[in-house]
């Protein structure tokens, strides 16, 4: 009873001074533990167990828990919304590039033929035609 009692106490200390460290820079092997279901059961499993025996350690788990979840969404989001961003940033460079093609580019007006036909000079003059 005395051991059990001095480990959850270490236990608690650890989860306090996990939880005081924790930023939002978790690193890469927490985060992928976090991402897999099983380990995320697992560890519900271990809240839920502590539970009956320590209210108190329970709880303090449940929070270093969704802490360390809501930091790796945090993350997530974060690099999602810089992946949006340098998508936007190709995609408005390229339109740059188009409207400045469409600047120098001379478009004829829909249903301008340049001809040498019997109205030829009048409609080569309207439609900008260079045909002599």
């Amino acid at each position: 009873m005395y051991l059990n009692f001095t480990y959850d106490n270490i236990l608690l200390l650890i989860l306090f001074i996990y939880i005081i460290l924790l930023s939002p820079n978790i690193p890469v092997i927490i985060e992928k533990l976090f991402n897999n279901i099983i380990f995320k059961f697992i560890i519900l499993f271990i809240i839920i167990s502590k539970g009956n025996d320590n209210p108190k350690l329970a709880i303090i788990m449940m929070i270093a828990f969704i802490l360390t979840l809501d930091y790796i969404y945090i993350n997530d989001s974060k690099k999602l919304s810089n992946k949006i961003k340098t998508i936007q940033l190709k995609y408005n460079e390229k339109m740059v590039n188009l409207n400045q093609y469409r600047s120098n580019a001379t478009f004829l007006p829909i249903g301008c033929r340049c001809s040498n036909g019997l109205f030829g000079k009048m409609i080569n003059k309207m439609c900008n035609c260079n045909i002599k």
